[in-house]
């Protein structure tokens, strides 16, 4: 079992974590869009601050990824 920091899983290298507000302009979307991805499951959180009403938390490299297939899906 991983120690727990802030109910967050710790690994070896520490997510680099932005919100929802830099997620969606490194996906070039919406605030709307990405939280209807997040509902749908598309893209993964980390959590949220405060609660269940909080600010969405990202692993940057996770975001990154998803645009990166995002644009591979576009051009194929």
């Amino acid at each position: 079992d991983r120690t727990m920091c802030n109910g967050l899983p710790m690994t070896d290298e520490a997510p680099t974590i932005i919100g929802a507000t830099e997620a969606c302009r490194v996906l070039d979307v919406d605030k709307s869009t990405l939280t209807r991805w997040v509902h749908a499951g598309v893209i993964k959180t980390l959590g949220r601050l405060n609660g269940t009403k909080g600010a969405l938390l990202f692993d940057r490299a996770d975001v990154e990824a998803f645009r990166s297939q995002r644009e591979a899906e576009v051009s194929a």
